[in-house]
């Protein structure tokens, strides 16, 4: 996992990307981002940089299923474990991810969520209880 940090203070923003091995998007956005500056602080993750290495999703499960995590489980339950330490101070957190087909660009968010509305985008999906207690959102 590479975290990078900037700035300092509040509001304290967690951008993570690399969740998935086989989804980079998250990785061309810290790049594109990085040494952004911001009043407050901002925090890049690259989360499953073993698996993006594969281009695989994952290495042995996937990690946006494997949270709260473990300190001595798998590779992914490791991950999972250290990146909700990573995360515990944050304000704000962007999870980015993609998808393997042909899909409009949309937002996802547990509940009502107020930056939802700063997103230029069509579609707003209310992921409460979805992967409840496994995945990141839900964490």
């Amino acid at each position: 996992m590479k975290v990078t940090e900037y700035g300092s203070g509040a509001p304290r923003v967690a951008i993570v990307g690399g969740v998935h091995g086989n989804e980079h998007i998250g990785v061309h956005v810290i790049e594109k981002l990085a040494g952004l500056e911001i009043a407050g602080s901002l925090k890049y993750i690259i989360a499953n940089e073993e698996a993006l290495q594969l281009n695989q999703r994952f290495v042995e499960a996937d990690l946006n299923r494997s949270f709260p995590g473990k300190r001595y489980g798998n590779h992914e339950e490791k991950l999972a474990d250290t990146l909700l330490k990573e995360l515990s101070d944050a304000d704000y957190v962007f999870d980015i991810h993609s998808t393997s087909v042909e899909t409009p660009d949309f937002v996802i968010t547990v509940g009502k969520n107020s930056l939802a509305q700063y997103f230029p985008l069509p579609k707003v999906v209310d992921m409460s209880g979805f992967a409840k207690g496994v995945s990141l959102i839900d964490s």
